[in-house]
């Protein structure tokens, strides 16, 4: 189902992609990233970030507690001067991460959906 996934956001988004990864809180799936940076990050570095991801989802329950109101925590988004990090929560220790350009002209919103259309369908 992932590779699914990854071929339509790579149809989606086009160069705008920079990454992505799926993770289910034991095994982390095989990853994209863009041509343009498969140079630049090692492989202990591509390991510490997705880490950080799943430490990060499995942290949602505590912050949808602190804002009961807004319902179920459905993605953390980072953004830096030149990407968008985006984490998509599926399930308590599921999601995926995925980078964009942060020139991009989607709407993080239907990036998040896509995504978790993908897994809900």
């Amino acid at each position: 189902m992932t590779d699914e996934l990854l071929t339509d956001l790579r149809a989606f988004l086009g160069d705008d992609l920079h990454a992505f990864t799926a993770y289910d809180g034991d095994e982390i799936g095989n990853y994209y990233i863009h041509e343009d940076l498969e140079g630049l990050l090692s492989e202990e570095d591509i390991a510490d970030i997705q880490q950080n991801t799943i430490l990060e989802s499995i942290g949602s329950p505590g912050l949808e507690s602190v804002y009961p109101e807004a319902g179920t925590l459905r993605a953390t988004i980072h953004e830096f001067e030149e990407m968008i990090v985006i984490n998509v929560l599926v399930a308590d220790t599921e999601g995926v991460l995925l980078s964009v350009d942060a020139a991009t002209d989607v709407r993080v919103r239907d990036i998040v959906d896509r995504c978790r259309t993908h897994f809900t369908e």
